[in-house]
């Protein structure tokens, strides 16, 4: 997440936009991994996104048929005995969306380690904590979400695994979580939390129908899994070690765009929104968040820019927040595969804290 800090902010800011710069030129015949940097001429873009402990945005290049994959984190393991925590679970399913169209990736984390007399924080993403005594938390899930950042807005979900009781062994793997909200259950005395997950899992008290199946040493359950409007939708359980993940594949192009049929002589166009905790009188008094988005039916958005109070004009890659009194003058812009550029649109925003 960007902050507008001053000079020495937007500087740290356009180095990591031009670093990220060339992921978002991407060819219709070019395989291109954001973490990898690897590239070959298979027909199909695929983006991969690894664990980071922060949300991260991705920009559908073109209009056509993607194919989501999502891996959940795995359980903690046992602070007495080294039992591994359970596995995280995998989901995958294929979803139409427009160019320009906005996804948000959360990619869980690995459970923690059980501590004698310390409840360890759970993965990442709903992963549990674990118990008082030795018990490993539970994994976060990986989910995607789209139109917003609600668990409302999830549409894929790949469940973590529930971390180990202090003794004995892993928990379940569920479809059904068995907790009432998407973050596992805390660990009780020496059991493991449960892992993240469309519903998070039960601790160690709980078994895969969300039942007491013990009262001492259990590895907690899995969060349960997901794949909402998804077509083609396949879940798997006790499938990932470590950190979870998340891959997106374009699998089909719109058949215009793919026979290459239509000449693009069209800019594309900018949306933004502005978000705050509250607005009086055309003043803003607390931070301003700023969403850009853009759209381009025919070439596919190549990059949004950006520029403050009259700066250099700078590529925008995440969520931007405005935290300095005053007037900024915002301009914004984006620019198409075929190098049609936008006007450039302008709002002025006055923030007094």
């Amino acid at each position: 997440m960007l902050r507008e800090e001053g000079p020495s902010s937007r500087k740290n800011s356009l180095f990591r936009s031009k670093r990220l710069r060339k992921y978002l030129i991407i060819f219709a015949l070019t395989t291109i991994s954001f973490v990898t940097g690897i590239s070959n001429a298979f027909a199909a873009t695929i983006v991969e996104f690894d664990y980071t402990g922060q949300v991260q945005s991705w920009i559908a290049p073109k209009a056509g048929k993607y194919q989501l994959e999502v891996w959940g984190a795995q359980g903690g393991q046992s602070g007495y005995n080294r039992t591994e925590g359970m596995k995280g679970a995998y989901s995958s399913g294929s979803i139409d969306l427009k160019e320009g169209e906005i996804l948000q990736i959360y990619v869980g984390g690995k459970g923690n380690e059980g501590k004698y007399y310390y409840p360890v924080a759970g993965g990442w993403n709903g992963g549990g904590e674990g118990g008082l005594y030795s018990g490993g938390s539970g994994g976060g899930a990986t989910d995607i979400r789209k139109g917003g950042k609600s668990d409302n807005d999830r549409i894929i979900v790949a469940g973590g695994g529930g971390g180990a009781g202090e003794e004995n062994d892993q928990g379940f793997s569920t479809d059904i979580g068995g907790n009432n909200s998407s973050t596992g259950e805390k660990g009780i005395y020496d059991n493991g939390g449960g892992g993240g997950g469309f519903l998070g899992g039960k601790s160690g008290t709980g078994g895969p129908d969300g039942q007491n199946s013990g009262t001492d040493d259990q590895g907690g359950s899995s969060g349960s899994s997901f794949f909402g409007i998804l077509k083609d939708g396949v879940i798997e359980y006790y499938v990932r070690e470590g950190n979870g993940y998340a891959k997106i594949t374009l699998i089909e192009l719109q058949q215009a765009v793919k026979e290459g049929k239509i000449v693009d002589t069209t800019p594309p166009k900018t949306k933004i929104e502005i978000n705050s905790s509250s607005l009086v009188e055309d003043l803003y008094n607390s931070d301003v968040t700023i969403y850009l988005s853009a759209t381009d039916d025919i070439s596919g958005v190549n990059r949004i820019e950006y520029k403050i109070n009259g700066s250099e004009w700078i590529p925008y890659n995440e969520v931007l927040i405005l935290t300095k009194d005053g007037v900024t003058a915002f301009e914004y812009r984006s620019i198409d595969n075929e190098g049609n550029t936008e006007a450039t649109n302008y709002v002025s925003i006055n923030i007094k804290k």
